[in-house]
């Protein structure tokens, strides 16, 4: 399998943050999915909910929030 550049987790956790702002990261996971390397960010927002957002890993950008 070919190494493939991915963006630094820091940034990742950045991107997570921007998205889900006045939340805490408690856990950035590098994990593949469809064959793609992702980070499953969960953050906890001061109401209580667990928000997780999924930023690609090659391109830093973010494909979901959930």
């Amino acid at each position: 399998m070919a190494s493939k550049t991915i963006v630094a987790p820091a940034s990742a956790v950045m991107t997570a943050r921007r998205q889900v702002p006045n939340a805490d990261v408690v856990r950035a996971s590098l994990c593949r999915s469809s064959d793609v390397l992702v980070y499953v960010i969960m953050a906890l927002q001061k109401d209580g909910r667990i928000v997780q957002v999924m930023i690609d890993g090659p391109s830093g950008r973010v494909k979901s929030v959930h």
